[in-house]
């Protein structure tokens, strides 16, 4: 378990610098006139404010200021299109003040401090960094896996692959399969869940064995640029072997299963190289915590 608990923070930082990599989706580009200049139209009891506007076609996107309570109103101007926000200064002169951008709740862009004063008006332009139609996406992917077993500390391994197929290359398809080494055990009879034989005796036992295997599929979604979500079901088996004192092997009926597999996880592309990080439970009484390294492409 703790060895598992290791593994588990290591990827918790993993996906924390692949998180941090999926910042500066945007590229703002400041304007030094416009034909459509307003004048500082901000106000506030009188006194005015300075006006920032940012020209973009992009919906949803959110402005958040470092120091709280300095983002007066914020609006989005159809006919113009572009958002249009009134701040109020960091103190009187007027100095600093630094602006998140971020769309659909995740970190997009993190401006650097701009100085403005009062009444002035400043323009940018906010564009994708990425655009869609241009920008290179891996259409499939192939790789190989490592689970370990939280809950019976068994361990499997097994390969992966997948491919983008429908909504704009965002929507794909993906085949799992994964087993223990060996993927069953040579056995002599089958026992029930306390270990009694079917005419009734009930041998000396010593230890145990557990063998399983799953093969799913599902579906993975691209999120960001390189960034994918993934869910999905199959089937998984999962067989406990008894040994005896005489080195025999019974299947014991009552702990082994074969029931629905459910798998949910995360996947990262750095290039051609793409990384996984996934849970996988067969009917809830597993717990396997799944790497995987592959190629993309």
């Amino acid at each position: 378990m703790k060895n598992a608990s290791l593994l588990f923070l290591f990827w918790l930082g993993v996906i924390a610098t692949m998180y941090s990599q999926t910042q500066n989706e945007f590229v703002l580009e400041k304007l030094s006139s416009t034909s459509n200049t307003i004048q500082s139209a901000c106000k506030e009891d009188g006194h005015r404010l300075a006006t920032v506007e940012f020209f973009t076609a992009i919906k949803n996107v959110e402005f958040e200021t470092v120091s709280n309570n300095r983002i007066v109103s914020k609006e989005y101007d159809e006919k113009r299109g572009s958002y249009i926000l009134c701040l109020r200064g960091v103190d009187k002169d007027w100095r600093y003040i630094q602006i998140d951008i971020s769309k659909n709740g995740f970190m997009s862009y993190q401006m650097e401090a701009i100085q403005i004063k009062n009444g002035e008006y400043m323009a940018y332009k906010l564009s994708p960094k990425y655009d869609d139609n241009k920008k290179k996406i891996y259409n499939a992917f192939v790789m190989g896996n490592y689970a370990y077993d939280i809950v019976s500390g068994t361990h499997s391994a097994g390969f992966s692959g997948g491919k983008l197929l429908f909504c704009k290359k965002r929507l794909g398809l993906f085949l799992s399969g994964s087993t223990t080494f060996p993927m069953e055990t040579t056995f002599i009879g089958k026992c029930d869940k306390e270990g009694y034989l079917e005419d009734g005796s009930r041998p000396n036992y010593v230890d145990s064995q557990i063998t399983q295997w799953s093969v799913l599929g599902g579906i993975y979604w691209r999120l960001f640029d390189k960034f994918y979500l993934k869910a999905g079901l199959g089937v998984g088996v999962r067989n406990v072997y008894w040994q005896t004192e005489d080195n025999y092997y019974y299947r014991n009926l009552g702990y082994s299963k074969t029931g629905l597999a459910l798998t949910g996880g995360v996947q990262y592309h750095v290039n051609n190289l793409v990384l996984s990080l996934d849970m996988v439970t067969n009917s809830f009484r597993t717990a396997d915590l799944k790497i995987g390294l592959g190629y993309s492409f």
